[in-house]
């Protein structure tokens, strides 16, 4: 598998990961917006500068309900604007 097909099943993998967290609507606004628990960055900075192991370390604490600051917060928001 080539660096960019195995570039787009990773980002792929994430997203299918990350859409089982939250409604999948509310995504691509998660992914934009700075967030608390990347120091102020967006989930798509961190992506573009080659961390996508942040992202999965977030998921997977996530999955084992270990709290990270600003994320349940950034979650609420993403929750109310999608009503």
């Amino acid at each position: 598998m080539g660096p960019v097909k195995q570039k787009l099943t990773e980002t792929q993998r994430l997203c299918t990961a990350l859409a089982e967290l939250m409604p999948p609507n509310t995504l691509g606004y998660w992914l934009r917006t700075p967030n608390p628990a990347f120091e102020g960055q967006s989930p798509i900075q961190i992506l573009e500068r080659g961390e996508p192991d942040r992202l999965w370390h977030m998921i997977f604490q996530i999955d084992a309900n270990v709290v990270i600051s600003g994320l349940e917060v950034e979650f609420n928001k993403m929750n109310l604007n999608s009503e």
